[in-house]
């Protein structure tokens, strides 16, 4: 009889905790809802901006049994100095911050600030990632946001293909399409390896090519070839947003198109500062494996942000490739 009690007990505690469980929408599983000041951290981020010294930006909050104290600084290893955003001139990345946390060193904290509010990664050795997101992303996407102005998740409480059974149902049932598609994607990907492969071991005195045209040494007379060369274990990205994504951003800012922009900005260190977590250590080989290498990052240098105006969608004669959804 005590064991069944024992055992009821347990089965019990499990039931509960599962039921704590806070599911936002299909993807994020459990969350916790995070509340600090808005207005401190919007008037440290205009200091940090503002300050030719000290660019220290601190904040913190409580959850998941434990305090974040985040130290952060403007990140610059992720846009380039001289990368430019089209038709504005260079890119404003002052919003951008990169730091750990206080009581832990080897800890990565990575994000922006908007607002007064910071969306980004917490990466903590031998625990997890945690994700922290804006309320205001959810707002006419879920029945019920939270009520507080920000939350927090870890990385194993996502749901990263919650329509993986829909797919695989659809791929049962046209599998030589997709075999195809698969086959091709692996040749394109195998030749443009070796393509990249060779272009990454070009020597110092040659002719710089299309990745860095855009830096300022390759834009001023009188300096070397060397000079005008950068990283060769260096990517430079070209990184686009179309109207769609513009229009989705902007709602959440109550039709603010500089915060929109700000936004997508952001978005687009956030995706690439996550490439370089998972490339930085990765040994790329040649399929051949006579050449390998590493230390490869990726570096954005040009960015443009297309609108329905700049695309002309609501012109039928003149609307381009990327005004439709």
């Amino acid at each position: 009889m005590k064991q069944v009690w024992i055992y009821f007990l347990i089965q019990s505690f499990v039931f509960l905790k599962f039921t704590e469980q806070k599911s936002l929408d299909s993807y994020i599983r459990h969350y916790e809802e995070i509340d600090y000041s808005t207005h401190d951290l919007h008037q440290s981020h205009l200091r940090s901006k503002r300050s030719v010294g000290d660019k220290t930006l601190r904040f913190q909050f409580h959850a998941f049994d434990r305090d974040f104290k985040l130290v952060l600084n403007p990140d610059n290893q992720i846009f380039d100095k001289y990368a430019v955003l089209e038709n504005h001139g260079l890119v404003d990345t002052s919003h951008i911050y990169r730091g750990t946390l206080e009581d832990d060193s080897n800890s990565r904290v990575f994000g922006y600030v908007i607002e007064g509010q910071f969306k980004g990664t917490v990466r903590v050795p031998g625990d997890t990632t945690y994700h922290i997101e804006p309320v205001r992303r959810f707002v006419n996407r879920v029945p019920d946001p939270p009520k507080s102005h920000s939350i927090i998740y870890k990385e194993e409480h996502l749901n990263l293909d919650p329509h993986r059974l829909r797919r695989e149902a659809e791929t049962a049932l046209g599998a030589c399409g997709n075999d195809k598609n698969h086959e091709w994607m692996l040749k394109v990907s195998e030749n443009g390896f070796r393509t990249r492969a060779r272009r990454s071991f070009y020597e110092e005195e040659e002719t710089p090519h299309f990745h860095n045209k855009y830096a300022e040494a390759a834009n001023q007379w009188g300096r070397s070839k060397r000079a005008t060369l950068v990283n060769r274990n260096t990517c430079f990205l070209y990184m686009q947003a179309d109207p769609t994504l513009f229009d989705k951003v902007k709602i959440t800012y109550g039709n603010n198109e500089e915060r929109t922009k700000e936004d997508i900005i952001g978005t687009f260190a956030s995706h690439v500062d996550a490439i370089n977590n998972i490339y930085s250590n990765t040994v790329f080989k040649t399929y051949d494996n006579n050449i390998r290498y590493s230390g490869i990052r990726f570096k954005i240098q040009r960015t443009s942000i297309m609108t329905r105006t700049t695309e002309k969608c609501d012109n039928a004669l003149q609307a381009t490739k990327f005004c439709s959804d």
